[in-house]
């Protein structure tokens, strides 16, 4: 695998990135306050914002407001062959005024443009604040303010995909699964429970959302707002 990262481009990711999990303004002004801020390295990993390395965490963000914070994987991932991953998500404990949630991103397009304009971004993640929601969006739920997981591409909107979960700030760490089946187009979200998905999407998600692009930069992106989580993952290395 190859690295397509380096300090130019990774210095202004964090603007889509907060759009991407927050979709609030307010948050998205502070990232471009210090989006020029250096990238760290280490380990395979570029850090920025918030984020950083404790042991195995990856520490997105810290128990405070306005926090946010990305680490992306040096080295691509192909949508061509078959993948799994394994992380842990911990997602803080204080549900009243908790963080925002992490989103896990791949990254498709010529950087840093596709950065920009969202066109070429696909993502995993868990939503614990409802910002842009819409009454379709959350047809289905019972509380329209409950936690969600989301998934599909983004272009400055809203997921095409939410699910009404439980309370996911519940002081526990959670055990995340995905697969991707290059034959049949089609990712598995294994959550807690590694023996049944928890949802399947099946679609062709390179032609779809990545603009024609197999070869992918991932990431993982959380924010706090004005709530405060400390927020982390730890991905298990092969």
């Amino acid at each position: 695998m190859k690295s397509i990262l380096d300090v130019a481009v990774m210095s202004k990711v964090l603007v889509i990135c907060a759009a991407l999990v927050l979709l609030g303004a307010g948050t998205v002004v502070n990232a471009q306050d210090w989006m020029n801020d250096p990238p760290r390295f280490e380990d395979g990993w570029i850090f920025l914002g918030t984020a950083d390395r404790d042991d195995e965490k990856i520490i997105l963000t810290k128990d405070g407001d306005e926090e946010i914070g990305a680490a992306f994987m040096e080295d691509t991932m192909s949508f061509k062959a078959d993948f799994e991953m394994e992380f842990t998500a911990y997602f803080g404990e204080n549900d009243d005024g908790g963080g925002d949630g992490i989103f896990l991103m791949f990254i498709g397009g010529e950087m840093p443009d596709a950065l920009f304009t969202g066109s070429s971004v696909f993502v995993v993640g868990w939503e614990t604040i409802p910002h842009d929601r819409t009454k379709d969006d959350i047809a289905d739920f019972e509380d329209p303010d409950a936690d969600a997981f989301v998934l599909g591409d983004i272009n400055l909107d809203a997921p095409e995909v939410y699910v009404e979960i439980d309370n996911i700030e519940d002081d526990e760490e959670h055990e995340v699964r995905i697969t991707w089946d290059s034959s049949e187009t089609m990712m598995s979200v294994f959550i807690d429970d590694m023996d049944e998905a928890f949802y399947v999407y099946t679609g062709d998600i390179c032609a779809d959302s990545l603009d024609g692009n197999y070869e992918v930069t991932v990431g993982f992106m959380g924010a706090s707002d004005l709530g405060h989580n400390r927020q982390y993952i730890i991905p298990v290395e092969e």
